[in-house]
């Protein structure tokens, strides 16, 4: 990659980056970088390797020894294969969330147990994707995720201060077991009922 530093007042510098690293293993990468800042997915549950193309501007303060956080601009083009979360926390709220009277009518418990099992121990599907990063808010144009869960489609915000406004959906068929007869399984005829969340507030 390339660096370049501008000292636009005494101890302060510009700093302006353009990075390319490939293989980067997940789980090294968190533990040394402290999970990011955040509590969402630490380097216990997530694994894959992944190749990154990041473009990066902001001012840095070498007298407070800080990045001026409003400064920074960035975009991060990142590609993961092999990746799987595990045991995430958020995965057991959005579970805890459907187990209500008005989501039974057409989830089932064992439909709602398989989902949790399943969610303890997600892989996903090899892909490509690039998130910007600007006024301390991470936006994440629209992204689709096959995993062997569910086919997700998901875009948002998550700010530095943990403000997350995600709006996802996938198709209800995804949630629910496998369904047997007499004449065996049923397959499902790829139709189906589309379902909209949306998550907003302090994560």
């Amino acid at each position: 990659g390339n660096l370049s530093l501008e000292e636009y007042s005494p101890m302060r510098f510009k700093i302006n980056t353009n990075l390319e690293a490939n293989q980067i293993d997940f789980i090294p990468l968190f533990k040394e970088w402290n999970n990011f800042g955040q509590e969402l997915i630490s380097a216990e549950n997530i694994s894959g390797l992944s190749n990154a193309k990041i473009a990066f501007q902001g001012k840095y303060d070498y007298f407070e020894q800080y990045i001026d956080e409003e400064s920074i601009v960035a975009s991060v083009k990142v590609s993961i294969q092999n990746g799987s979360l595990k045991n995430v926390a958020f995965f057991a709220e959005i579970v805890e969330s459907l187990n209500d009277p008005k989501t039974k009518i057409v989830l089932n418990q064992r439909d709602l147990a398989q989902l949790e099992r399943n969610l303890k121990s997600l892989t996903f599907s090899d892909f490509e994707h690039q998130f910007n990063i600007q006024n301390r808010v991470v936006t994440i144009p629209q992204l689709t995720i096959n995993s062997n869960v569910m086919r997700l489609t998901l875009a948002g915000t998550h700010s530095f201060d943990n403000q997350v406004n995600y709006a996802m959906n996938f198709n209800l068929r995804d949630l629910k077991s496998k369904k047997k007869s007499e004449f065996g399984e049923i397959i499902d005829d790829g139709s189906g009922l589309q379902i909209y969340l949306r998550m907003t507030g302090d994560f």
